[in-house]
């Protein structure tokens, strides 16, 4: 039983997410967020309709273009935050294209012989949504090299004086330290 985008459209509207229909028809697209932590939202099908997918990516302050951080002097902070990110989810996954250096935040729920709910709709709309929290903090911490102080917790903690304590040993071999 798959799931079509003029079925997505319809939970949609039953769950109050403003969106557009591409101009091609095979996708739906959205933002939403902050005015300073926007996501562009992207709603798509694959393998005929088996495979729902919606992903969030994330926009400069200027919304002109999606974040990029490949290469980036803070990329470890960074992929450490979207790993303990991707731990305290129950669904939905921080994701980095070290290729590209595009982040972005994806659920994907195989339906095979399945469709969903608006229950299930108004979940994930809800969840992406509150992704713009963390894109906040992303923006941050590609400022700064730090993760905010308000999204702490020990394990975040930890994982900074590790980040720092590795730091520390690059800069020591590069300099002939041992």
């Amino acid at each position: 039983m798959a799931i079509t985008i003029k079925e997505i459209a319809a939970l949609l509207d039953e769950v109050e997410f403003g969106y557009k229909i591409h101009e091609d028809g095979d996708m739906i697209v959205s933002g939403g967020g902050s005015k300073e932590n926007r996501l562009a939202y992207f709603i798509m099908t694959r393998e005929d309709g088996d495979i729902f997918e919606m992903e969030g990516r994330l926009l400069t302050d200027d919304r002109e273009d999606q974040i990029k951080a490949k290469e980036h002097k803070h990329l470890a902070v960074l992929l450490s935050y979207l790993l303990k990110r991707n731990y305290d989810t129950k669904f939905g996954t921080w994701e980095f294209n070290p290729e590209t250096g595009l982040i972005r935040v994806m659920v994907e729920i195989p339906l095979e012989d399945n469709t969903l709910t608006a229950k299930q709709m108004k979940r994930i709309t809800n969840f992406m949504i509150s992704c713009s929290k963390e894109a906040g903090e992303i923006k941050h911490i590609l400022e700064t090299g730090e993760v905010p102080e308000e999204s702490e917790d020990e394990s975040m903690e930890m994982m900074r004086r590790m980040i720092a304590e590795l730091q520390a040993r690059v800069e020591a071999a590069e300099a002939g330290e041992d």
